[in-house]
């Protein structure tokens, strides 16, 4: 039976790649082409076209004015792993089953790439993933494993990780990214491809984040790997020879261009390391947070809380630092805008930028991440969304959440969703038919505590952990944070109200442990003290 134009197209659109490969298809208007970057721990501060730091980023900020600009974006789930997780699939941390730093996604959880691919999109994958397992595969870890991955095994109370051997880290193609340039070995063979064999052999041992350390992650310096052979440059050279090879294709293409930095160590290569001075850094106004009244778990967190430990010069060296290691990924980040721009792509490609979770830089005396905290320099990321013709530019200050990430490019390119997706289009909000999005945003801390923002306050439930104290800020009133009133008596109602936001939210969206969370919760006590 021959079939009429509409049904063979829709027929080839169902039936994924090979249908794109036929010269049938080759009068009809490419689809538009898909650019996810992500960075890996860079907050909204470190962006200055949010206007919030000294900090300079002209590719960012070129592509911003492209592009809505949300303000009050949300992580999902933290950290790294967890984030991704939700990013690339559009699904909450409990129903990805990747629920902390080196589980593996599950190959049945249609993500980003599976769905392109299977949409007839070219795919390609370029820096850092962590959804197969450890990272450095092939590296022995302080356990002497060299290939493993966390499973999240299901008991009464909760998930309990488990260390199981396998996993291919980041070193083979995965979820649907046929074209794949991400681990170590991937970057050792580019480096030996341009003579810096002596640069490999010399750090064998070392994996993307640790090549050539300046100590440990709270230290800081100069990386001695040159700037044109960073790891940073490595996968922006990657992602541009991608998109220049696709430039004369009839087929759409998909691709992740996914840094490394600006995660520690803070040690960006020369020129960067005196891109700012430390005379030029103010320290943020929650600088001397005493944590009074606080979950333990900040106070005692002696690795990452240094207010008392660091001299205020320490506090401004590290982040002059990391200023210039977010400036030189902006700079990689520029150059691969302009492949698109140079092979006349541009016009015809959805941009997302975004963050898998924030960094402190002070705040709260903090620097790194850490958890036990719900604080906005983590959680709250910066989020660019350029769509050609379907997206106004702009601030949009409604809240959204990560998961909302996966449905709008799936909206803007008129790919239909799989099933199981929690998050909601962002299209009607960023093209200006509606203002509003979300009442409430919620972020999930592995197996430990609950975010939820909502328009006015901030809300940690630290079920994860006995006896601790639970959290509410008052962003009005209180936009850095540094009160908490969870326990004070004209709170009461308020924390009753968001509590059942959070339990209706984790029933509603399939949490295996709602029920558990709710227990623990009710069988808690106010702290004594207050």
């Amino acid at each position: 039976m021959k079939l009429r134009r509409r049904e063979f197209i829709g027929t080839a659109v169902a039936g994924g790649v090979c249908a794109f490969g036929g010269s049938k298809l080759r009068s009809l208007k490419k689809k538009m082409n898909i650019l996810y970057i992500m960075t890996d721990q860079q907050p909204v501060s470190c962006v200055s076209a949010y206007g919030k730091s000294g900090i300079k980023t002209p590719g960012l900020d070129s592509l911003a004015k492209d592009s809505a600009l949300f303000e009050r974006a949300y992580i999902s789930a933290f950290p790294c792993s967890p984030s991704r997780a939700c990013q690339l699939t559009g699904r909450e941390m409990h129903n990805t089953g990747v629920v902390a730093n080196d589980a593996m996604l599950h190959k049945n959880i249609l993500t980003l790439g599976d769905i392109a691919k299977d949409a007839g999109y070219t795919t390609g994958y370029f820096g850092k993933s962590h959804l197969y397992g450890y990272m450095y595969r092939g590296i022995q870890d302080r356990n002497g494993y060299t290939e493993w991955h966390f499973d999240a095994t299901e008991t009464p109370e909760g998930w309990e990780k488990v260390t199981v051997e396998g996993g291919m880290g980041e070193d083979a193609p995965q979820h649907g990214f046929d074209l794949w340039r991400g681990g170590w070995e991937h970057y050792k063979n580019w480096l030996r491809a341009h003579g810096m064999e002596d640069i490999v052999s010399s750090n064998e041992r070392l994996g993307c984040h640790m090549i050539l350390p300046p100590g440990d992650y709270s230290t800081v310096g100069v990386s001695a790997m040159p700037e044109e052979f960073h790891v940073e440059s490595f996968i922006s050279n990657e992602t541009s020879r991608f998109i220049e090879q696709q430039k004369d294709t009839d087929r759409p293409w998909c691709a992740v261009c996914s840094f490394y930095g600006p995660h520690p160590p803070v040690a960006p290569p020369a020129p960067w390391d005196t891109a700012y001075s430390a005379d030029e850094v103010e320290l943020p106004e929650s600088y001397k947070d005493s944590l009074e009244g606080k979950p333990a778990v900040q106070r005692n967190d002696t690795y990452h809380y240094r207010y008392g430990q660091w001299t205020d010069e320490e506090f401004k060296k590290y982040i002059s630092l990391y200023w210039g290691l977010v400036s030189f990924i902006d700079q990689q980040i520029g150059e691969v805008i302009s492949t698109l721009k140079q092979t006349g792509q541009y016009d015809n490609t959805m941009i997302v930028f975004t963050s898998d979770h924030g960094n402190f830089l002070g705040e709260h005396g903090m620097i790194f991440k850490s958890f036990g905290n719900g604080y906005e320099e983590l959680y709250n990321v910066p989020m660019l969304i350029r769509v050609p013709g379907k997206i106004e530019g702009g601030r949009q200050n409604a809240l959204v959440s990560h998961v909302d990430v996966l449905p709008t490019i799936l909206d803007a390119c008129g790919i239909i969703p799989p099933p199981g997706i929690d998050g909601k289009s962002l299209i009607l909000l960023s093209s200006g038919q509606t203002t509003r999005h979300r009442n409430e945003v919620f972020c999930q801390a592995e197996t430990s505590s609950i975010i939820c923002r909502t328009e006015s306050h901030k809300f940690v439930l630290h079920w994860g952990v006995e006896n601790e104290i639970n959290e509410l800020y008052d962003l009005r009133c209180d936009p850095n944070e540094m009160r908490n009133i969870a326990y004070e008596a004209d709170s009461e109602r308020t924390v009753s109200a968001i509590k059942e936001k959070i339990f209706t939210w984790l029933k509603e969206t399939g949490h295996p442990y709602w029920s558990v969370i709710r227990a623990k919760d009710l069988g808690k006590t106010a702290p004594s003290s207050t």
